[in-house]
């Protein structure tokens, strides 16, 4: 099993950041692995659908990520089954004025002799791979915060 944990602190309120991470259409701004990103409807529930197409590895595929817990501020969880078994968390909670925002990834790849072997390095990309995501929507959260605040 790969599991990959990552947190980092966002300088916004939690209903601010969870409001961004909710609109699923916007999942490739800061996971750039996605090409697109199409939920079957909004605002998102327990049962909305995510359609990705997905890029990885030199390779495109498509994927659907199905909600399977969604709490308000507090907690996501999707989970997929292709190419292969994997169930993500988003974790939302306040934090010195802001919001910590923890992302947890549990994947269980087919048995091949590929996966098998490389799940020591798999888990070391996807951790870097994830950090990256986090950077990403850290810089744009907090960059949209100071041209809200200009604009007051």
């Amino acid at each position: 099993m790969i599991r990959v944990e990552n947190s980092t602190q966002i300088d916004r309120p939690v209903d601010e950041v969870f409001a961004y991470v909710d609109d699923l259409a916007r999942l490739p701004e800061w996971i750039d692995i996605l090409a697109e990103s199409v939920p079957s409807e909004s605002p998102t529930k327990v049962g909305t659908r995510v359609t990705n197409q997905v890029r990885l590895l030199r390779r495109r595929f498509e994927n659907t990520l199905d909600v399977v817990e969604h709490d308000p501020n507090r907690r996501m969880v999707f989970k997929t089954e292709a190419p292969f078994a994997v169930m993500a968390t988003f974790l939302f909670e306040p934090a010195n004025g802001g919001t910590s925002f923890t992302t947890v990834l549990e994947a269980q790849p087919n048995a091949s002799t590929f996966f098998k072997l490389g799940e020591p390095i798999l888990t070391r990309v996807g951790k870097r791979r994830f950090k990256g995501h986090l950077r990403r929507l850290k810089k744009r959260l907090e960059a949209q915060g100071t041209r809200q605040h200009q604009a007051a």
